[in-house]
């Protein structure tokens, strides 16, 4: 993981895409998406795991992907990935876990910093001015990428 040997990248793949030991398919996401920036390499596996398979019954493998998702959108424009997560974050039925996850990937991915993000230990509240007002950055990024010819 860490020590970047790539050498063992199939390997990995081979467990991220295994639902038998979820541990090991998040830990192996995480490798991949993450410690090897390989995250453009992997997107539609990640955006996969971001809307949750049915398999990752206590949405471990989700909650990865959906941090990855806001890492790989600080570097990246992509307007599909920037509204799944921003409907994600929306969506009432997930569990606070999942939308504060969500939450904290759409700060990461218009650049806040993680000082600037609410941290994990945290419960917050949308009614606060600083995540009202990322809410309106966000919604004018997507307004912006939706405008642009593609």
């Amino acid at each position: 993981g860490k020590m970047g040997a790539v050498q063992y990248r199939g390997l990995v793949e081979s467990l991220m895409r295994q639902n038998a030991d979820l541990e090991l398919a998040r830990l192996a996401l995480q490798i991949l998406a993450t410690w090897w920036a390989g995250n453009s390499q992997y997107l539609f596996e990640v955006a996969r795991f971001a809307r949750g398979v049915d398999w990752d019954l206590d949405d471990d493998l989700r909650l990865m992907a959906i941090s990855a998702l806001g890492e790989y959108l600080r570097d990246a424009s992509d307007f599909r990935l920037l509204e799944q997560l921003y409907k994600i974050y929306l969506d009432h039925s997930s569990g606070r876990l999942i939308r504060e996850t969500a939450f904290r990937a759409l700060a990461r991915a218009i650049g806040r910093s993680w000082q600037a993000v609410p941290p994990a230990s945290r419960h917050f509240d949308i009614s606060d001015r600083d995540e009202a007002e990322l809410l309106v950055i966000i919604e004018r990024r997507l307004a912006s990428e939706m405008a642009e010819p593609k």
